[in-house]
């Protein structure tokens, strides 16, 4: 059971190189970055996902899930947005 459910509850229920293309996804348009990323199965090879993302160019929530179209094994996303006010947010 721990070997199970050892690597879901601590975010390593993925490869790292699709975090890493999902990340790049994201921070690849505009000023766009990552603040918190967590992912976890939720079915044979279907994940969920919540980003958080902080960026100066705010755009709507689906404007960074079609930035995911590709990733078909992300069933769920929950996406938040937070706009920076100053140039230290994206450092």
């Amino acid at each position: 059971l721990i070997k199970q459910t050892g690597p879901i509850l601590l975010d390593e229920s993925i490869e790292q190189d699709y975090l890493s293309a999902v990340k790049q996804a994201i921070e690849s348009d505009a000023d766009n970055r990552i603040a918190d990323f967590h992912i976890w199965k939720v079915g044979a090879n279907h994940y969920a996902a919540i980003i958080s993302i902080v960026t100066h160019n705010l755009r709507p929530t689906g404007h960074y899930r079609d930035l995911l179209h590709g990733f078909d094994r992300l069933a769920h996303i929950t996406i938040e947005i937070n706009q920076c006010q100053d140039q230290a947010c994206n450092q």
